[in-house]
């Protein structure tokens, strides 16, 4: 679910309409309202992405926080 989490954000950066971004920010947010119901992560880690808008994360951080 983290690896999930944290690749969405990279999708926002990729979109080139309003459209796309509008989308992928709609899944994101699905996204971090499920992992926040599962317990996967806390309400206030939640309000923190939602926040930042925008997140970059470098592909190594991806695969460190994968597991890989």
């Amino acid at each position: 679910m983290k690896t999930i989490l944290l690749s969405l954000p990279l999708l926002l950066l990729s979109c080139s309409t309003p459209e796309q971004n509008a989308r992928l920010s709609s899944i994101v947010n699905l996204a971090l309202t499920v992992a926040e119901r599962r317990g996967a992560i806390t309400p206030a880690d939640a309000q923190d992405v939602r926040s930042a808008e925008t997140i970059i994360l470098t592909p190594a951080a991806i695969e460190t926080t994968s597991g890989k």
